[in-house]
């Protein structure tokens, strides 16, 4: 019987923001001003990216991974329990 490999991925990426932020509540992110200074990855690069580790055998897992998802504008297919 032949072993399956699995592949693992832990995605982790600051977005460059076009717009104003108003509140960076640190305390609940852990991101902090200084960490959005120096910001160059945009939205389009982060989506890239993740569409190159995607395939139609992929799953996702994660702590609010479906308004990560929707955040990113990429749509996946749910499969029902």
């Amino acid at each position: 019987m032949a072993s399956k490999i699995y592949h693992i991925y832990f995605f982790n990426s600051i977005i460059q923001t076009t717009d104003t932020i108003v509140n960076l509540p640190c305390r609940f992110s852990g991101i902090s001003e200084e960490d959005m200074e120096d910001v160059t990855t945009t939205i389009r690069d982060v989506q890239a990216v993740l569409l190159s580790l995607l395939s139609d055998k992929t799953i996702l897992m994660g702590h609010s991974l479906e308004s990560d998802l929707r955040a990113l504008k990429v749509s996946v297919v749910e499969i029902p329990n």
